[in-house]
Order: C-alpha cells, then structure tokens, then sequence
C-alpha cells in the first residue's frame, strides 16, 4: 500500500510538473491550420461548399456557474452565407439562444447573441452550443482578412458576477480561401526542383 501511495505520488508531482494551466474560453471548429504567409489560420474550400461550424463554450477555472454569456459572430458575407444557425440539443438543457441583433456593414455581418435563461453551465466543464452552416460563396478569396469571427462580450455567474476577463481566448479568427490554382503549384515544384538541382551542381564541382 505504502509503494502504491508513494507512486501515486510522484505521479502527481510529475503531472503537476507538466501540466498546462487552462482557463476558460469561446472556440470553434474547424479551427483551420496556418498555410501562407498571414498570420490568421486558414480553411481551404471551393465555392457552392457548406461549411459547419461548431461554436464552443469552456468554463475550465471559473469558481461559479456561468449563468449568462453574449456573443458576436462576424463573417464576411461575399465569401459565407449564412443557410442556419442552431442551438445544440446539449446547450438547449442549459441555455436559451436569443438573437439580440444581426447588423450588416458591407461586406461584413455582425451578429450578437445571448444564452442565457437556464439552469447555466457548472465550472470545469465543456459545451458545444450552437452549430452554424455557411455555403461558401463566388466572392471567395485568398486576401488576408478574416471571413469568420467568434467572440465573447459579455459573460456572467449565478451569482452575477462579471466574468468576461476570466475567458481567455475570448476571440477566434478564421479565413477561408480557395485551393492554390494548378500554376501556382507547378511553380512551386519547378522552383523547389530548381534549389535541388542546385545544391546537386555544388556537390559536384
């Protein structure tokens, strides 16, 4: 018992020594990957695709339920339409969805919207709350800007607390783009065979 208890020991020290500090935070999915030059991650598609997206609550660190949080979503409309946008039947037990105002400034849409009115979300836990399906659309284009945004504005406790500082990351970016045209790869390949080749012709000489 005594070697049981003194392994579960330092593996506890071990993890504790490894283990990431974690707060709470709004996400989604496909969070995209980096694949150019920009800093935003990216989402390669083609237009007429539907895109799904899962937007995501975590209360991890969070002393108290959270009761209430409002959120925007900002996409650019040339590049994403909106098809429906719905509340989760998981966050459906926890929360009522109230869209609060959908204000277009061209090209973007800026959507803001609140759950709240439910039994909230205990500490230390994880909600996928609503799920988003945009068709992608022929003003799609490779530009650097953001096409899709989530973040949270407001957020607060059963105890009425305002903890929006506690969520961190409180915003996620994403841009879509097309895949790389033909010319672009061939001229990738004959530039990367070009530095090969030379290399070779070093060796040589």
């Amino acid at each position: 018992m005594k070697n049981v208890l003194t392994h579960l020991s330092v593996t506890a020290v071990l993890l504790g020594m490894v283990a990431p500090a974690y707060s709470a935070s709004i996400s989604f999915r496909p969070t995209g990957s980096q694949i150019d030059s920009d800093p935003i991650n990216d989402i390669v598609v083609q237009v007429g695709q539907q895109l799904t997206f899962t937007l995501s609550i975590d209360t991890t660190g969070l002393s108290n339920t959270l009761q209430s949080f409002t959120y925007l979503v900002t996409r650019d409309n040339t590049e994403l339409l909106l098809d429906s946008a719905t509340i989760t039947p998981d966050a459906d037990a926890f929360f009522d969805r109230t869209l609060i105002s959908d204000i277009v400034t061209p090209p973007f849409t800026v959507g803001t919207v609140k759950l709240d009115n439910g039994i909230g979300l205990a500490p230390n836990s994880q909600l996928d709350f609503v799920t988003a399906i945009y068709t992608v659309q022929p003003g799609l284009v490779n530009d650097g800007v953001l096409d899709y945004q989530l973040e949270i504005i407001s957020a607060f406790d059963n105890l009425g607390n305002d903890i929006t500082s506690a969520f961190d990351p409180a915003v996620q970016e994403v841009e879509i783009q097309p895949s790389p045209e033909p010319a672009s790869i061939l001229s990738l390949l004959a530039l990367g065979a070009f530095g090969v080749g030379s290399v070779y012709q070093k060796k040589q000489s």
